[in-house]
């Protein structure tokens, strides 16, 4: 996740291919959010935080994790 600080932004489809369901349907809710609150872009399954967003990039990162119950 912390590949949305760079220019390359974080791969939508590696993260599908590398966590369990469970943790891909909590991902995309809180992405869904994020994006809908203009907190990162998706930018065809690549997702990125404006530069704008920058210094709250830790926030914004540690929102989209998903802990496992």
């Amino acid at each position: 996740m912390t590949t949305l600080r760079t220019k390359w932004g974080a791969d939508l489809n590696y993260l599908k291919e590398n966590i369990t369901t469970t943790q891909w349907r909590k991902l995309t809710y809180a992405v869904a959010n994020a994006v809908q609150n203009g907190l990162i872009d998706d930018k065809n399954g690549l997702l990125s935080i404006p530069l704008a967003n920058k210094f709250i990039a830790d926030k914004i990162i540690s929102d989209l994790f998903v802990e496992e119950p």
